[in-house]
């Protein structure tokens, strides 16, 4: 089959299916020519992600200690790599290290790469991003070592219970802020979603694993790849374009995480990635109101806003999306707030209504007093004069 620009979304599905060999489409000269064979590239290693992570689990064993970081324990892995608890002697401190699967480069260059975003990364400094401390390499190992912030994924915590509106709203706007920082610095995620958002033990968001983070000379070179987590990719990330991806990428996913949040369902995702993938580019979600009954109208507006196909109708900053997510919070903090109220004076109330109650019932009332018989006592004559 070959390449070219019109049959480009034909060839996706025919990988996606397993019906097209790695080698043929980008080997094509159509497909050099219109710049798909980075696409078709970056597709398939996506693809083969999920097929290597269980036989690179089983091979690579366990570090127990990366340069000088002493290793404590595993505390996630994913398809890029594993996330270590460790100790930082030289400045007495917890760290958490990532280590990247042994396969994942697949020369000294495309490590050498990675490490330079990692340090690209490590300028970002605020309250909301998780901070990136160090990176480098021993031996075999390639590693990034990250601010250790104790807690639970966002991930995790849907998976235990939904949360109200107003606290989804103030959540997803806490997270918002930390993106527009990200953006001035010119610095755009592309893998926002909930295992990449850490709840400290305060409940507050720290974003976490910018590994593919887009920086603006990137943008401007106009790469061609498709990366992300299929579910919360964005339209432009689907069609692999590099020079479309800007901030309101992630505040696409931002979107898909808010739906998340208020319906317990992801607006696009069906099983497959293909189905995922048109879906993404073609079907309108359901609105979160018709999922879940409760949902205020204005937030369900500003859910479906960020999932706008198009860029221009989405929010034009995550601040923007963070400013309207306020003022839904507030509101709905301050309806709970005036039911709240209302419970404990009903409480209040009850001893003074159990009190009538008892007076009523041994008390003679109006309407018992007319019904009780009344007692004619016979009238004494007076006597004659």
């Amino acid at each position: 089959m070959e390449a070219t620009q019109e049959n480009y979304e034909e060839l996706v599905e025919a990988i996606l299916a397993g019906k097209l060999d790695d080698q043929l489409a980008p080997n094509s000269e159509l497909a050099q020519e219109f710049a798909i064979r980075k696409r078709l590239d970056s597709l398939f290693a996506l693809l083969r992600e999920s097929s290597e992570c269980e036989d690179a689990t089983e091979n690579e064993g366990h570090p127990t200690q990366i340069d000088r970081f002493v290793i404590r324990r595993q505390l996630g892995e994913g398809a890029f790599g594993r996330v270590y608890l460790a100790d930082d002697p030289q400045l007495n401190r917890k760290v958490a290290v990532k280590v990247a699967r042994a396969h994942r480069f697949s020369s000294r260059q495309a490590a050498d790469r990675f490490l330079e975003e990692a340090r690209f990364n490590a300028r970002l400094n605020h309250p909301g991003i998780v901070s990136v401390y160090d990176a480098g390499r021993d031996g075999k190992h390639v590693y990034i070592v990250l601010e250790y912030v104790p807690g639970h994924t966002l991930e995790e915590l849907l998976d235990r219970r939904p949360l109200r509106p107003a606290k989804a709203a103030e959540l997803v706007a806490k997270i918002a802020d930390a993106l527009d920082y990200a953006h001035e610095q010119k610095c755009y995620h592309r893998d926002l979603k909930p295992g990449n958002i850490l709840l400290d033990e305060q409940g507050q968001p720290h974003i976490a694993d910018f590994g593919l983070a887009l920086s603006g000379e990137d943008r401007k070179a106009g790469t061609k790849q498709i990366v992300g987590t299929p579910a919360y990719m964005s339209p432009e990330q689907v069609r692999g374009t590099t020079k479309r991806q800007n901030g309101r990428t992630d505040i696409w996913s931002l979107g898909v995480i808010l739906y998340q949040m208020l319906t317990g369902k992801q607006p696009f995702w069906d099983g497959e990635v293909v189905s995922t993938f048109k879906n993404i580019q073609k079907r309108a979600p359901v609105r979160p109101r018709e999922i879940k009954t409760g949902i205020p109208l204005r937030l369900d507006r500003i859910c479906l806003k960020a999932l706008s196909k198009k860029q221009s109708e989405r929010f034009a900053t995550a601040s923007e999306m963070a400013k309207q997510l306020r003022s839904v919070a507030k509101t709905g903090s301050k309806r709970a707030g005036a039911r709240s109220t209302t419970a404990v004076t009903a409480e209040e109330d009850e001893s003074w209504l159990d009190k009538f109650k008892s007076w009523f019932w041994s008390s003679e009332t109006p309407v018992q007093r007319k019904r009780r018989p009344i007692k004619r006592t016979a009238k004494k004559k007076s006597p004659r004069k």
